[in-house]
């Protein structure tokens, strides 16, 4: 999600041609297009921190992301540099060299879980009061009501790390404490992204329930020193 000068929210979502969707109040949506009217790449995490504005896509192809899992880009500019997070499902979450933006030699390693096959992807890099947090989806999406996916954090105080889990436990070393999970009606919250709104800030996510795959908007406080969905 994005927010432009007028005031107005942005959200753009996986699916043929990549759905746009705006809202006045981040309530009421109004689809408005596509982005890709002749196709459709796949994750679509969007930035507006700087312009121009920033589309961050993932598509197929046999010899790129298939070899390390590059999917799920998505971007914090921190100090007038970008860090580009990505990955992975099965290796891990990694930054790329901010300088060049590119995979100039071995990627800053962020997280690695170490169950499940590593089932771990969608992260996004937070700042809050000079430190930097790392959410990620756990486990599996996309099952409609037997999906298990689930959000996860940790906190650093450098962008590139340690991030530990509430608990002191490494993220590299599977750590990763719980931020929203399966509750009541809602099934298997993940694919994240945050917002840094005059209300503070927000989690957005996807998530199912019988009657389908749904957009969730909640305020997360931080007062504990931990983000806490409101």
């Amino acid at each position: 999600m994005c927010k432009d000068d007028a005031g107005r929210y942005w959200v753009f979502s996986s699916g043929v041609g990549i759905e746009i969707r705006n809202s006045p109040d981040r309530v009421t949506w109004t689809r408005v297009g596509v982005a890709f009217p002749d196709g459709t790449p796949w994750a679509t995490p969007y930035n507006n921190q700087t312009p121009p504005c920033v589309l961050l896509l993932s598509t197929f192809s046999t010899v790129a992301e298939f070899i390390c899992q590059a999917i799920d880009p998505n971007l914090l500019i921190d100090d007038g540099k970008w860090f580009l997070s990505f990955g992975s499902f099965w290796t891990g979450i990694k930054f790329l060299d901010p300088t060049s933006g590119k995979p100039t030699g071995p990627l800053t390693a962020l997280s690695q879980r170490t169950a499940d096959g590593g089932a771990e992807e969608a992260s996004v890099v937070f700042k809050n009061n000079n430190l930097y947090f790392l959410f990620t989806s756990w486990d599996h999406c996309c099952l409609g009501t037997s999906s298990n996916y689930n959000i996860r954090v940790g906190r650093a105080k450098t962008v590139s790390g340690p991030y530990v889990d509430e608990d002191g436990v490494d993220l590299l070393s599977g750590g990763g404490t719980l931020v929203l999970g399966s509750h009541d009606n809602i099934t298997g919250p993940g694919g994240q992204d945050l917002l840094d709104d005059k209300d503070g800030p927000i989690l957005i996510y996807h998530y199912y329930t019988s009657t389908g795959s749904l957009l969730g908007i909640n305020r997360l406080d931080f007062t504990s020193g931990w983000p806490v969905v409101v």
